[in-house]
């Protein structure tokens, strides 16, 4: 196995998204090219770690779900001649941030109101008032009702779950 620097004479990728176990690259100038996807899924398929391999000639992208770490298998990829993976800034998962932000949130609620109210109760009666609303405006389709049935269920849930981080209980 050879290792080292990049090949220049392989398709160049770029990381498109990646997770512990899927990677998706993206192809810019193969866009299009069923060919040269089928051949690459076949190429990236022989790889040590390598689970699944589905090319998307539409939108230009190989999806790899694997069993190894990313640098791993890029190093399998490049040394195999499927591809080269140029390094693209780390995946920025803004969903994560937003829950350490409602975690917060939650947890000031809590202790501003005495323990009387956090996230869950807020959003459920902001739900049910949202549905009543609806109904006074005799818009009873589906968004009232949809809006009644998450309030009343987030109400009626079994008691309150753990405290939220950070109350000091």
């Amino acid at each position: 196995m050879v290792s080292g620097g990049p090949v220049f004479d392989l398709p160049s990728a770029e990381v498109a998204h990646r997770s512990a176990q899927r990677l998706r690259l993206r192809f810019p100038r193969q866009r299009g090219d069923a060919d040269f996807f089928t051949k690459l899924e076949r190429s990236a398929l022989g790889v040590e770690g390598v689970l699944t391999a589905t090319g998307r000639p539409a939108t230009g992208s190989l999806i790899i779900r694997h069993k190894s770490d990313f640098d791993t298998l890029a190093e399998r990829l490049r040394d195999a001649g499927v591809c080269n993976i140029r390094p693209g800034p780390e995946d920025h998962r803004p969903e994560v941030e937003a829950h350490h932000l409602s975690d917060d949130l939650d947890s000031r609620l809590y202790q501003v109101s005495g323990g009387q109210l956090d996230l869950r109760a807020v959003g459920a009666f902001a739900l049910v008032l949202m549905g009543i609303l609806q109904i006074a405006r005799g818009r009873v389709a589906v968004p009232a009702t949809t809006a009644l049935w998450y309030g009343l269920t987030l109400l009626l849930a079994n008691g309150r779950g753990a405290p939220p981080p950070g109350n000091g209980e």
